[in-house]
């Protein structure tokens, strides 16, 4: 699996980058939990899906995973 592409840095909200960034990833994880074990699964699951069902943008989520694999690599480890 891929590692992150940027290295968060700053703080907004008065929450670090890397709180943000833990919490983003965090809502992409539960949301592919959701997506790829009810309807309408892995194979059929779109980025635009996810992103949409985390309440981010598919440009957060490049910033975290590279494909839907790497998602899918994270929630088994």
């Amino acid at each position: 699996m891929a590692g992150r592409i940027k290295q968060p840095t700053g703080r907004y909200g008065g929450r670090t980058a890397a709180e943000r960034q833990a919490e983003r990833r965090s809502r992409f994880l539960d949301a592919a939990l959701q997506l790829f074990g009810d309807s309408p699964g892995f194979r059929s699951t779109t980025i635009a899906a996810l992103s949409e069902a985390a309440g981010l943008s598919t440009r957060q989520f490049y910033e975290e995973f590279r494909t839907l694999e790497d998602v899918l690599a994270a929630l088994h480890l």
